[in-house]
């Protein structure tokens, strides 16, 4: 559909899409401070996309995935407990 669609990772939703390409997209990806998208089409454009911070993606994403986080037999990682400011287990 020529599009570039951002999922919350956490719920599995459809947070935002982006319109532009005329032709099929065939790479997209955040920039190191998540507050870009840069997206390339075969119709041999590449287009900047202005998105929600990092920060912020991380924030919900937290608020969703806090539960697993805590669980002991959740399987999170120290580093993966850490990017939500939870302390290590051990």
């Amino acid at each position: 559909d020529n599009t570039v669609k951002l999922w919350d990772a956490a719920s599995g939703e459809e947070v935002r899409t982006l319109n532009g390409h005329s032709g099929t997209v065939n790479s997209a990806n955040f920039s190191a401070d998540g507050q870009r998208v840069v997206s390339a089409s075969f119709d041999n454009t590449v287009k900047l996309w202005q998105v929600e911070t990092l920060d912020r993606l991380i924030d919900r994403a937290c608020r969703h995935l806090t539960p697993w986080l805590k669980n002991p037999n959740g399987g999170a990682t120290d580093d993966q407990r850490a990017v939500c400011g939870l302390p290590p287990r051990s």
